[in-house]
């Protein structure tokens, strides 16, 4: 090992093997992107809310839940509608048709409305294709310390990105 002006050149050679890697053109990690399953390409329209569901409305956004969360609706449908410009904007891809969020009041109902099976551990999930969103009502969150309007920016973003790719799925490396 050769020091110049006491710094080894091992170490120098490790830092700009990394450097390199780290500065490399993307085409040299260039992922593949396959074709989604077919079902999740389908635009299908999302399940009906429970009957006991209210709605409320805004310009991007139907929020369905239970009437006890009427709060917590108009909230998310104030701020979703809101965010729905800003997040278009900033990730420079168009908004789209009206996005369905549903607010469960259980896990069991977190996981009986989505076409999907959700993490036990996710707060929420987006489904592209149809254009719909699940969220777990902030009772049921076991007092997560990220705002629910976040966990909701956050599954707008995939809704947002998952129609844009479409017909191809969204890259991991991009998706979360």
């Amino acid at each position: 090992v050769v020091a110049i002006n006491g710094v080894q050149m091992r170490w120098l050679c490790h830092l700009g093997l990394a450097l390199l890697l780290f500065f490399a053109p993307p085409a040299i990690a260039q992922p593949t992107w396959g074709e989604a399953p077919a079902e999740t390409l389908l635009a299908h329209e999302p399940r009906s809310p429970p009957s006991h569901f209210e709605t409320v409305k805004s310009p991007f956004l139907r929020v369905h839940g239970a009437p006890r969360d009427d709060a917590t609706l108009l909230a998310l449908a104030q701020h979703g509608s809101a965010s729905m410009v800003r997040l278009a904007n900033e990730l420079r891809v168009p908004i789209g048709r009206t996005v369905d969020v549903y607010l469960a009041e259980s896990d069991e109902q977190f996981a009986r409305m989505q076409p999907g099976k959700a993490p036990m551990w996710a707060d929420g999930t987006a489904y592209a294709a149809l254009g719909a969103v699940y969220l777990r009502t902030p009772r049921i969150r076991g007092g997560q310390p990220t705002p629910l309007e976040v966990v909701l920016d956050h599954e707008l973003i995939h809704i947002l990105l998952g129609r844009d790719f479409l017909p191809q799925r969204v890259p991991s490396w991009l998706q979360e």
